[in-house]
């Protein structure tokens, strides 16, 4: 966590960025984060817990993951073999609209284009 805080106080700062493009971001640091807050990740369309980690766009300060829905569909799609339609009504049908509790992940729209 001190590592994590840091990199967060040396971004703010301007110093170095924890975003190091649009697309680019220390996920590993995002990632050891939520374990030591035991942040909840959603499955993967196969099942897998980790499916869905390319999609993380940040964590809250309560320990909740926050992804992208739209990265979350184009995972879907390519792990299920279906279109973006499909991915996007199974999406909100498994994933979206579960509630776990205090660490339930976030999912928001990064870009305009769904």
């Amino acid at each position: 966590m001190k590592k994590y805080l840091i990199n967060l106080w040396n971004a703010i700062r301007g110093n170095t960025p924890l975003i190091k493009s649009e697309s680019n971001f220390d996920l590993e640091l995002i990632l050891e984060r939520a374990e030591e807050e035991e942040a909840l990740k959603p499955d993967g369309f196969n099942g897998d817990p980790d499916g869905y980690d390319p999609a993380i766009v940040g964590i809250t300060r309560d320990g909740q993951l926050v992804y992208s829905i739209e990265k979350m569909i184009e995972l879907c799609a390519d792990q299920g073999e279906m279109d973006d339609l499909d991915a996007i009504e199974w999406l909100e049908y498994n994933t979206f609209c579960a509630y776990v509790g205090e660490k339930t992940p976030l999912f928001i729209y990064t870009n305009t284009g769904y």
